[in-house]
């Protein structure tokens, strides 16, 4: 009997492919089958770190139409870039009647293959040759391996394949150049013996079971789902608020010290049970935070709530954003690079069914907008305008206690320096004690915890951070609700998702330097 095959995980790393090269080719078969033979190699390369391929072209003649065909006979997706809108971009096979049979063959293909591949318009602002440049400087950009077709040559051109060679080779991306006519290859800031280079973000992702196998799972919609739902699961459960515990650290020691202190007061005074009671509840608080203190000190734990945290994010911003955003281009990949892979690979996943879904709609850009504004923009104001009432609650209160309690503390100490001098022996009663020795005592301290409390949540400039935050969503909703074009609104979702995605710059700084 053959053996059962090992389930597939919900999610795979997909490492992009861009292929870009001359329009005219003396030898396309040639470049076909060495073209060939280098993306089956970087596919079997990938699918043994347990990953995939996809192709990134646009759909001009030559090297285009090439790659395109090699890559539907490697069973490979593709997600086409076009310079400009369809119909204006297939005025250039003006003349060449196969090839254009060809391209309109290729982007009938995809759109009738939504759930596998894609099309996206670079929407330069420019005409031609500005398009060409801008469109091959997106594909360099969204990239991970870079496969140029280039006599090596020179144009002398706007967008020519020698100076976008030029330009990957300046942001040291990984080139596999193959002649034109001559058939080599030579490679560039490239190790096929270890690419894909080990990613240990996608590394974390795996070994957390964050895309671990779920046989119920049967559609795009569902993996997506149950991908953000363990993450979120992770920062919820599984891992812990380092702020929390941070705050509970600088409490449990503040405790145990003022029992401390007051069980010392009162051995002489009271030998009684009270003060075994106090001594017992100091043992548990120092227990309680030498545990806590080990979890803060673990880097596991602290790298998990980050993770998880932060990746969880980047799921509700890909699903918010997309399909009216690049998921090979995805915000979270510039802000932080070392999700790049994740963001990514979500992005693909979450692309194919709300491309399906705004498909569907008479509208599809209106449709978008108004979803977009509602359960995305609106949601986060919401969010932040809760956070801005806790944490400006807090940091009024806070602050004044830790005021309150140094401005008592000189009259406390000055009433005890009295009763010492002039031996007035108010600590014979239980309110003279509290008066002239532990008041003197407890109130620095309280003072100290409440502005190392203060410290810790940093509660002023989250405050204001959070009310700036509130504030630019509610402007950018505003403004959604009266743009009409794909570009002004694709814009605004990078201005909002950007914005949102610096709020967890901050936990990875933070995290970053409790680890140390």
């Amino acid at each position: 009997m053959p053996e059962a095959s090992e389930p597939s995980p919900v999610l795979r790393a997909v490492w992009i492919v861009g292929v870009l090269g001359h329009r005219r080719l003396s030898d396309p078969a040639g470049v076909e089958t060495v073209l060939e033979r280098e993306l089956r190699s970087l596919a079997a390369a990938a699918k043994a770190r347990g990953g995939e391929i996809h192709l990134l072209v646009s759909v001009a003649a030559g090297t285009d139409l090439v790659a395109i065909r090699v890559a539907r006979r490697l069973g490979l997706p593709v997600h086409l870039l076009l310079p400009l809108p369809e119909q204006e971009f297939l005025t250039d096979f003006a003349g060449q009647p196969e090839a254009l049979a060809e391209a309109k063959a290729a982007l009938a293909e995809v759109r009738a293959h939504l759930d596998r591949d894609s099309v996206n318009i670079a929407l330069t602002r420019g005409g031609r040759p500005e398009c060409y440049f801008d469109t091959d400087v997106r594909l360099i950009e969204s990239a991970d391996v870079l496969i140029p077709v280039w006599d090596g040559l020179p144009t002398g051109n706007l967008g020519g394949t020698g100076e976008i060679v030029a330009l990957g080779s300046a942001l040291k991306k990984p080139m596999v150049t193959i002649h034109p006519t001559r058939l080599t290859v030579t490679v560039e800031n490239f190790e096929p013996q270890t690419w894909p280079p080990f990613d240990a973000q996608w590394d974390w992702i795996v070994k957390q079971e964050i895309v671990a196998p779920a046989p119920d799972c049967t559609s795009d919609l569902a993996r997506a789902n149950l991908i953000r739902a363990r993450l979120s699961k992770e920062a919820r459960s599984d891992a812990f608020d380092f702020r929390k515990v941070a705050q509970l650290l600088i409490i449990l020691s503040a405790l145990g010290g003022l029992i401390g202190m007051t069980h010392g007061i009162l051995a002489g005074r009271n030998p009684g049970h009270i003060v075994t009671v106090l001594q017992a509840v100091q043992f548990v608080l120092s227990l309680w935070a030498l545990r806590e203190r080990r979890r803060f000190t673990r880097a596991a734990l602290v790298v998990k709530w980050t993770n998880a945290r932060i990746g969880a994010e980047i799921c509700r911003g890909l699903e918010a954003g997309l399909p009216f955003t690049d998921p090979l281009r995805p915000i979270a990949g510039n802000v932080m690079p070392e999700w790049r892979r994740f963001a990514v690979s979500f992005g693909i996943l979450t692309n194919r069914h709300r491309q399906s879904q705004f498909a569907r709609q008479p509208d599809p850009l209106i449709a978008f907008r108004d979803d977009y504004a509602r359960e995305r923009l609106e949601n986060q104001e919401q969010y932040f305008a809760k956070e801005l009432v806790k944490s400006s609650r807090r940091a009024r209160r806070l602050p004044d206690i830790a005021k309150r309690c140094t401005q008592a503390t000189p009259i406390f100490v000055a009433v005890a320096m009295l009763n010492r001098v002039a031996k007035l022996n108010w600590g014979a009663s239980q309110w003279g004690l509290i008066v002239v020795t532990v008041l003197p005592a407890v109130l620095p301290i309280v003072a100290a915890v409440s502005d190392g409390l203060v410290s810790t949540f940093d509660h002023k400039r989250r405050s204001d951070r959070f009310k700036d935050t509130a504030h630019s969503l509610r402007l950018l909703r505003a403004e959604l609700a009266h743009l009409r074009t794909e570009d002004s609104i694709r814009n605004l979702v990078d201005r909002a998702e950007r914005l949102l995605l610096i709020e967890h710059l901050e936990w990875r700084y933070v995290t970053r330097r409790i680890k140390l």
